[in-house]
This record gives C-alpha cells, structure tokens and sequence, in this order.
C-alpha cells in the first residue's frame, strides 16, 4: 500500500453527532498528527479495514473490538465508505469531537463532577486549548479535554471514523488502542457521536 494517502477534510471547528452514530478512534493528545498514510496502512495490515479506500471492515474487524456480549454481532453486509481516517485541513486548532447530550464532566484526579455540563458544553469552542478548568473536589486545574467525559466529548486533530458503530454493542479494544499507539508514538482514545 502507498503511504501517500491524503487526509479527508473535516470542516468547522465542531464536529458534532447527527445523521449517523459514530466512534471515533483519536489521539489522546489534541494536538498529535500521526501519518495517516501509516495509519491507514497499520489498520489495513491488522484486518480493522480492508481497503482503506472503500473503507469497508476488515477481515479481522470483529477482532479488534471488545464486544458486550461474548458473541459479536454478524456483519451482513460489507458496506463501503464505513471506515474513515481523517484530519481537518487548514485547522487553527483541534477540531472538537461532541455528543449533542453530554453528560457533567468528572475530574480524573479525584472523580468529582466539574460541571455544570452544558455551561463548559456552550464554551467549548473559546476554551479549547486556551482555559484551565479548576476542580471543585481536589483544586487540581485540567484543560477541557482532560476531563473525564465518559468518551461524550473529545479533542482530535486526526481521527479513525467507524460509522454506525455504538458503545452499546461494544467498543474498541484495550489491544486496538495499545497497537495504535506503539504505531505512532502517541496513545489513543476514542469518542461517540450519537445519532440524533
């Protein structure tokens, strides 16, 4: 496979759940951009995808997941286009990754609620790298992306798109994001859009 494969382009500064549920594969680290060329060549190797291009699931997809039942669900039908890896082009900053109901964020320290929700929700855009949001509990201070949102929110420059994939069935695995991570150098999370 070529390494020269070009990112998707993500537009606005928001990206926000709607026509379709998606999980979102990312960098734990707003401001990482691993090759994406790699990325995609990494996924393809590993059997999450199986042509990159198409952006069908790979032969080894079910895998790659960790299933809440001990079965996982039988895919009928390969479907194009349900596999995207991404990037903003020509973004500032990271681009934000958000349910549209999201629930109060928690301090990783402590555990506490740092909320109100929808008061750091509507601030988003203006706090984003910028704002240091102190924790009501224990006084430690964590940028917005730091918090614990129950992977409701998250803050990506690149990101594995996984269409109609819902946390309620499963979600990817501690094994996924380890191999990710040794790949590029950085860790990842990911986060869920809702349909809505």
């Amino acid at each position: 496979m070529k390494d020269e494969v070009l990112p998707r382009e993500a537009s606005g500064e928001l990206v926000w759940g709607g026509g379709e549920s998606a999980t979102l594969l990312h960098p734990l680290d707003p401001g990482a951009r691993p090759h994406l060329g790699r990325v995609a060549a990494l996924l393809e190797e590993i059997g999450v995808v199986g042509d990159h291009t198409a952006g069908n699931q790979g032969p080894r997809f079910s895998e790659w997941m960790q299933w809440r039942e001990s079965k996982p669900p039988r895919w009928e039908v390969v479907q194009r286009d349900r596999i995207r890896i991404e990037a903003p082009r020509g973004a500032e900053r990271p681009v934000v990754l958000v349910s549209n109901d999201v629930d109060p964020p928690t301090c990783p320290a402590c555990g506490a609620f740092v909320g109100p929700a929808l008061e750091i929700h509507d601030r988003l855009e203006e706090t984003v790298g910028k704002a240091m949001l102190a924790c009501p509990g224990c006084q430690e201070r964590f940028a917005v992306h730091a918090l614990d949102w129950g992977h409701w929110l998250g803050v990506a420059s690149t990101w594995v798109w996984l269409a109609d994939f819902d946390p309620g069935l499963g979600r990817p695995s501690d094994a996924l994001l380890a191999t990710l991570e040794e790949a590029t150098g950085t860790a990842w999370t990911w986060t869920w859009l809702p349909k809505f």
